[in-house]
């Protein structure tokens, strides 16, 4: 599970009354006044339709990362399981001695009556 941040943003650009009502919020939290309102400019705009493409595209990038990790924990998994198995296979070849082994192959003694 992760999280993705996008930062503030705004859907249009202020106007005087929502900018006043910043004022009053920083005087309220006593934030320099014209710091705070010179950061509010910074703040980036953008349209809606701009704001859902942002968000399609970072859900398509959370679930690509996603599959990507699902998929490399998954070979891992393989991975240790492989070695698990050459180990095994190695241990019986130091106890029976090399070739005495035959995987999925029966003597054709086994089939006689």
């Amino acid at each position: 599970m992760a999280n993705v941040f996008t930062g503030q943003f705004l859907h249009r650009p202020l106007d005087e009354s929502q900018i006043e009502r910043f004022r009053k919020q920083a005087a309220r939290y006593g934030f320099n006044e014209n710091d705070y309102i010179d950061a509010l400019h910074e703040v980036p705009v953008f349209s809606p339709d701009q704001h859902t493409a942002m968000l399609t595209f970072l859900s398509e990038l959370a679930q690509s990362l996603a599959r990507t990790g699902l998929t490399n924990l998954k070979a891992l998994r393989y991975n240790r399981i492989l070695e698990d198995n050459e180990i095994g296979i190695r241990s019986c070849d130091w106890v029976c001695g090399p070739g005495s082994r035959r995987i999925g192959q029966r003597s054709s003694r086994s089939f006689q009556h």
